[in-house]
């Protein structure tokens, strides 16, 4: 996720590191802060998921061929205005990806709604 300790060329969708550690943890989820790693790295761990909790933007478009066949979900959350917009502006997105199914979520910059449905089912 794109967080305020992140290399950031604009300021949408940008949530605060404190938040983003707090939902990682709720979730079980491993955060990967793609700017600390080399892209070889980055790329192996994006492969080796099961589910894959990414950001709209290029977290998301960039990163999501990376995914493996045995990744069986891509969850893909859409945070503040301007991505908002673009995501209602998109058309024709992908709904699966290889085995993944794709799953858009719009979600506040706390992250405090639960999608613990969306990762469990």
């Amino acid at each position: 996720m794109k967080t305020n300790k992140s290399i950031n060329l604009t300021n949408d969708g940008v949530i605060s590191d404190d938040i983003s550690n707090i939902f990682n943890k709720k979730y079980n989820l491993n955060k990967i802060e793609a700017g600390s790693i080399d892209e070889i790295s980055l790329i192996h761990i994006i492969n080796s998921c099961k589910i894959f909790v990414v950001s709209w933007g290029t977290a998301f478009f960039k990163n999501f061929v990376y995914i493996s066949d045995n990744c069986k979900k891509i969850i893909v959350l859409i945070i503040g205005k301007e991505f908002i917009k673009q995501y209602h502006d998109f058309k024709d997105l992908p709904n699966k990806f290889k085995n993944a199914n794709i799953i858009y979520k719009i979600i506040n910059n706390n992250l405090d709604e639960d999608i613990s449905s969306l990762i469990n089912n």
